[in-house]
């Protein structure tokens, strides 16, 4: 079992009334998949740190350009806030990946908020493990190295067992050592069993290797024990998204993988490291064709016609 994670954690504590109501407004909006009636709604507090944080985590998920602008707002009002340090090195690594000529100056940008967020926040997981894996992926000139992504991976051991694991497989990988790779998952997977973010991972690798059924079976297993830490809680609704993903892929379990998808549109909330609810939509859809319900699948392609999401409109065009 698990408690929706509350959106309204991500507002800043220093908000004033008028814009804590506009933001537990928005969370509100998005906690139903309205993306649109959210920004429409902090847009009118274009001024507050939490309305501006809160639409840069929008816009993080499909226009970096946008993100960029309010959460510049946001550390501007509030530069000393581990969360907006955090959400604007997110912003800055968006917008190095979109960029050609400026991917430098974005990943210098990125390394630097980010290491001031965990500066801020020294034990928060979740920035640890963000700024372990810049070290880790970003190439030598924009920061990248080995050396610091190690250290920090032995923090996380620190903090949380399971997340050392995670982060050792995370160097392997980086490495391309497969035989390191299977050696930490399966010893993830004989000490930590029950635990949503190594039966995620193990389903992830799955998935790689196109085996659709053990994937399935291990999202499900990720989903089996109550998740209680925010990390736990995100691979935990990862792997109800991923249930109906590899039914839907994989055309097996349609019954089950419309259960999951169902379930995860009632509890997931808009957040930019969980799947698309969009993308959700749409698979349902895709699992309830093939199950013979398509005026009800029609119903879903035709709501998600406006998605901000442009992969998705492709693959909507393309059906």
């Amino acid at each position: 079992m698990i408690k929706p994670l509350a959106l309204a954690a991500l507002v800043l504590s220093s908000l004033g009334t008028t814009a804590l109501a506009s933001v537990e407004q928005a969370n509100t909006f998005l906690a139903v998949g309205d993306v649109d009636a959210a920004i429409e709604t902090l847009e009118k507090q274009p001024k507050e740190a939490g309305a501006a944080l809160l639409l840069a985590k929008i816009y993080l998920s499909f226009d970096a350009d946008e993100a960029e602008d309010w959460i510049d707002s946001a550390l501007k009002a509030s530069p000393d806030d581990a969360d907006v340090q955090f959400v604007y090195a997110r912003v800055m690594v968006a917008q190095a990946q979109g960029s050609v000529f400026s991917a430098l100056k974005y990943a210098k940008k990125a390394r630097k908020a980010m290491t001031r967020a965990v500066e801020l926040a020294p034990e928060n997981i979740t920035y640890l493990k963000f700024l372990m894996n810049f070290y880790l992926f970003a190439p030598s000139i924009a920061g990248g190295d080995t050396d610091k992504a190690r250290e920090l991976a032995e923090q996380l051991r620190g903090l949380d067992d399971v997340e050392g694991l995670l982060a050792d497989f995370s160097i392997a990988q980086r490495q391309e050592d497969e035989v390191k790779q299977a050696a930490v998952l399966a010893e993830a997977l004989k000490t930590h069993a029950g635990d949503s973010r190594v039966h995620t991972l193990a389903g992830f690798r799955q998935m790689q290797d196109e085996d659709y059924g053990a994937a399935f079976e291990q999202f499900l297993l990720a989903t089996a024990e109550e998740a209680s830490t925010e990390p736990q809680q995100m691979s935990y609704l990862t792997a109800i998204y991923q249930q109906g993903r590899a039914a839907d892929i994989g055309g097996i379990h349609v019954e089950a993988g419309i259960q999951a998808l169902e379930q995860y549109l009632t509890l997931a909330p808009y957040h930019y490291d969980l799947p698309s609810r969009d993308w959700a939509s749409y698979r349902l859809a895709n699992l309830l064709a093939v199950n013979g319900e398509k005026a009800r699948a029609e119903t879903i392609y035709a709501s998600l016609k406006n998605t901000h999401n442009e992969k998705l409109r492709k693959e909507l065009k393309a059906r």
